[in-house]
Formats: structure tokens, sequence, C-alpha cells
């Protein structure tokens, strides 16, 4: 179940018909980032939104038809499936059996740093990619290769970037 936090919902008891739409048809593309480019995973599916509060309704999240890491848009109607849609954010579904799925890393070069000296923000490292799972585990592993007969290994804390309610 996702929850879409807004405001002015409005009872259902008031005649109103609350639904959640899935943009399967329109999934966000990553072709800019490196990854490949967008294309239709199905028709958009509709579901029912129960109402939790004039600030909240809750959708059941509808299984994604084709490959099972992708961004799709989310849209509310207070009018039903025939209804104006408003959109109110992005759900993204991964599948915990497949590994993430790397494009690209940028940038491919770093100045050298003494051990322990802390990293600032322009030494940020992007990656970009489909399927990372949204737990504490997450992390980038680096491994340093110092002259021929030297190496250790450092993994650090990540912090995932993606579009939300």
């Amino acid at each position: 179940r996702i929850a879409v936090v807004g405001s002015n919902f409005p009872p259902p008891a008031d005649g109103f018909e609350l639904a959640c739409r899935f943009g399967f048809d329109r999934p966000r593309g990553s072709g800019g980032d490196g990854g490949p480019p967008p294309t239709p995973l199905g028709a958009a599916v509709v579901v029912r939104a129960s109402f939790v509060s004039v600030s909240e309704l809750r959708c059941a999240a509808p299984p994604t038809p084709g490959r099972a890491h992708a961004t799709v848009p989310v849209e509310v109607s207070t009018s039903g499936a025939g209804g104006e849609w408003l959109a109110v954010g992005e759900v993204t579904y991964y599948d915990p059996r497949e590994l993430p799925h790397v494009w690209s890393a940028t940038p491919e070069f770093l100045p050298r740093r003494e051990a322990g000296a802390q990293a600032t923000q322009n030494e940020a490292i992007t990656v970009r990619g489909a399927n990372y799972a949204p737990t504490a585990e997450l992390a980038c592993v680096f491994e340093f290769v110092e002259g021929s007969d030297a190496q250790h290994t450092v993994a650090t804390r990540t912090l995932v970037q993606s579009a939300s309610f």
C-alpha cells in the first residue's frame, strides 16, 4: 500500500469515488541518464483509493507488468476512473531477487586525499541505475589499488535519491 498525502480529500460518503492510477503506460525513463530509454510496460492500472483523512488516501499498488524495476507516475481522482487526474508523485518498483543494474558512475576520477580526511560535497559520486533496494544494507564499495602489492576495500554510507511523494 502507498499513502498519498495532500489536503482537502473528500470522504467517500459525500458521493465522491476516490481512485489512484498507476501509469505503467508512461514509465519514467532513464535514457538521459545513460540507461535504457523508457518503453511502456503495459496499460495504466486504476485502483480504488481508501479514505484515511482529509489529508491522506491509501492505494494498493498493483504488481508491475513486464520488468520488475520501474518508476511510474501515480495520479489520484475524486471522481472515479472517468474523472480528472491529479499527478501526486511516482512509485518505484524493484525486484529483491535481482542485483541492481548500474548504468554509469560519475565522476570517474577524484583528487587523492589523506586517509581519515573527510570527503567534501564536491567529492560525491553519482551512481545511476535501477533496482536499488531501499534497505539499510545498500552501500557503495570501492576497491583501491596503490602500487602493485597493496590493496584495500572501503564500504561507504550511501544516500539514495529518488522522486517520492
